[in-house]
């Protein structure tokens, strides 16, 4: 029931009580001002339709910083997410209060950012991320629906995966040997060879490494900041992988005078833990020199599962070397594998066959009867 008092000040205060305790009052000269407001909002209460009036005057911006705030996310992801934010959300939603917020307003968006020559993907994921904030819009009773939810993004052509040669391979790690960088070299052979994500090979301690059994247990990661986790990217990423001789070889040259437990891949002074951004610069600078003008150290990972495709592994293998937890991410691989379509080829062969037997025999009926 809705309490009624008069201030000090000869105001009337009207008090209704909320399901979850909390208590909101309306204020005015006229008891019959706030007697009409108390009961009309117990009414709204009881039918559960009553919406904060503070609520109309919510910005998407000052929402936005709400719910970043509660957020448990990665460094990373939330680095991502403020820069789609940032480049392609704040300008055109961040003044525009929640409740005012229109489908057709996303949708005009999504349009104008692809008239700018924005690409896809980049207007993917911040529509992706719009979508989100404005669902724990929707959980936080601040909006009854998300306008957001069912605006489609761009088309986006999947490219095929690219991935180095093995003279590539060869000329990027000799570059970087000439200039001292047999750590470097090493550990691109590693992930060339074996597909480790670069957070994965980074983070390698000679501890991970059983030298006997030739294999490698990914347990953690670290970030493009150089700071560990002691999780990997999914739970399929939590795997024993076999190592090639030689690069096991090379990995062990350089753990001579270091402790067993010492970080396997380290910065050229210091021995520090590599930084992402540090090390993208010089595989970059060992590309240019090498002559080698495509792919990132992300492609030394579509590398090794390329090469293993074309020489007939299956994809149920390099989905399990990969640490890929959906199969339908190692099928983008799938093109190079020469049993992927043997089938077929082999039922063409066959029914060639078969007609040429036929018109044999069809011709030698014809040249009796002649």
């Amino acid at each position: 029931m809705p309490a009624y008092r008069r201030l000090k000040s000869g105001l009337w205060q009207a008090t209704v009580r909320l399901p979850d305790g909390r208590r909101i009052t309306q204020t005015d000269p006229l008891k019959s001002v706030v007697r009409e407001w108390a009961e009309q909002t117990a009414v709204e209460v009881r039918r559960g339709t009553w919406r904060d009036s503070r609520t109309h005057r919510t910005t998407v911006g000052e929402w936005y910083e709400r719910w970043r705030a509660m957020r448990a996310v990665e460094e990373e992801t939330a680095r991502a997410d403020d820069g789609s934010w940032r480049l392609h959300l704040a300008d055109r939603f961040g003044r525009v209060p929640l409740r005012d917020l229109t489908r057709v307003e996303v949708k005009e968006w999504v349009a104008e950012r692809q008239r700018a020559g924005v690409g896809p993907s980049a207007i993917r994921r911040a529509l992706n991320h719009l979508k989100a904030c404005l669902e724990a819009a929707v959980d936080a009773e601040l909006v009854d629906f998300n306008v957001a939810r069912k605006v489609e993004p761009p088309a986006q052509h999947e490219k095929l995966p690219d991935f180095f040669t093995r003279r590539e391979v060869e000329q990027m790690t000799k570059a970087m040997r000439d200039v001292g960088r047999e750590s470097d070299a090493v550990m691109t052979e590693l992930m060339c060879w074996v597909g480790l994500r670069w957070g994965e090979a980074g983070a390698l301690w000679g501890t991970d490494v059983d030298w006997l059994r030739r294999t490698i247990s990914i347990t953690h990661v670290i970030t493009q900041a150089g700071k560990d986790k002691a999780y990997p990217k999914t739970s399929s990423s939590t795997r024993e992988v076999p190592v090639p001789d030689w690069v096991l070889r090379k990995m062990s040259a350089l753990m001579v005078g270091r402790p067993a437990d010492a970080r396997i891949f380290v910065t050229r002074r210091g021995g520090r833990t590599l930084s992402g951004s540090n090390w993208r610069t010089m595989f970059e600078a060992a590309q240019e020199r090498a002559g080698v003008t495509h792919g990132s150290p992300h492609t030394c990972r579509h590398t090794a599962a390329s090469w293993l495709l074309q020489e007939g592994v299956s994809l149920a293998e390099v989905q399990q070397l990969l640490g890929h937890e959906n199969q339908r991410t190692t099928e983008r691989y799938a093109h190079l594998n020469p049993q992927q379509r043997r089938a077929i080829t082999s039922a063409w062969d066959r029914l060639e066959d078969r007609t040429g037997a036929a018109a044999l025999r069809r011709g030698r009926r014809l040249g009796t009867a002649l």
